[in-house]
């Protein structure tokens, strides 16, 4: 039987949905841009009801070839008595002998990576990446042709903030790049059996110390202790060589082309 309703009832309806769901808050695409990135990436978060990521060891240098493996394999079984149950396999760029493949049971990934050759070690061990790494392990980064070996940069904040310093080396698998540039080590700050006589005034008008090559003769001079890691000085968790300052630094602490 069809029921008709009356505009009162109508009214009354869309009075009572009105304040059942008035207090549940919305956010729409221009209100979320405009809000910091940290909660933005906090939305983006996989929950508790989404598949889990797992890494499996896999044979060194074959991890694109593992990945197609286990393609084929799944459209192979998809429309059989037993289909895999897996959700995405992942080769992550830099990260040698693993791959990721996300489910939502670890028996999934028993099944999708049995009778496979290369997927043989991780056959014992699957390890599921925590929820709030998953984000870290499907980055996409932006490929800056520019930023390379030899290029120069100019950092952004912190101690070295508008400095300019060289790229050693690029690691986008972590989105970091390793530069070489003039340290700032404040060679006037009393350091080990001296600490305690430095004078409050000096610590008082302390600065940023200003930018030039490393020097192990003043640094012992005012108690600080220095290694050796190969052909690197070690000061500090700093790594020292030529006098140079090599440090890592996140992609977006610096400025490329300046």
């Amino acid at each position: 039987m069809k029921r008709i309703w009356s505009e009162e009832s109508e009214e009354s309806i869309e009075e009572y949905y009105k304040k059942k769901y008035a207090s549940t808050p919305t956010i729409g695409i221009d209100e979320m841009e405009n809000q910091p990135r940290e909660i933005q990436q906090q939305r983006l978060l996989p929950g508790v009801k989404d598949p889990n990521l797992w890494m499996v060891k896999c044979r060194i240098g074959t991890e694109k070839e593992t990945v197609i493996t286990l393609m084929k394999k799944f459209i192979q079984m998809q429309f059989g008595d037993s289909p895999l149950q897996i959700k995405s396999v992942v080769a992550k760029e830099g990260i040698k002998g693993y791959v990721y493949i996300e489910a939502f049971k670890q028996q999934h990934v028993k099944q999708a990576i049995e009778d496979i050759r290369n997927l043989s070690m991780g056959k014992w061990q699957q390890l599921m990446v925590p929820i709030r790494e998953m984000t870290d392990v499907l980055r996409v980064f932006k490929d800056d042709a520019a930023l390379k070996r030899g290029s120069w940069v100019r950092i952004k904040r912190g101690m070295y903030r508008d400095d300019i310093a060289q790229v050693d080396y690029v690691d986008k698998s972590r989105n970091q790049v390793a530069l070489k540039m003039l340290p700032r080590v404040d060679y006037s700050r009393k350091r080990g059996a001296l600490k305690g006589t430095e004078d409050a005034t000096r610590k008082r008008k302390r600065g940023r110390p200003p930018a030039k090559l490393f020097d192990q003769e003043a640094i012992k001079s005012v108690g600080g202790e220095v290694s050796h890691d190969g052909d690197f000085v070690v000061f500090e968790g700093n790594h020292f060589r030529n006098g140079f300052l090599y440090k890592n630094f996140g992609m977006s602490a610096i400025v490329s082309g300046s």
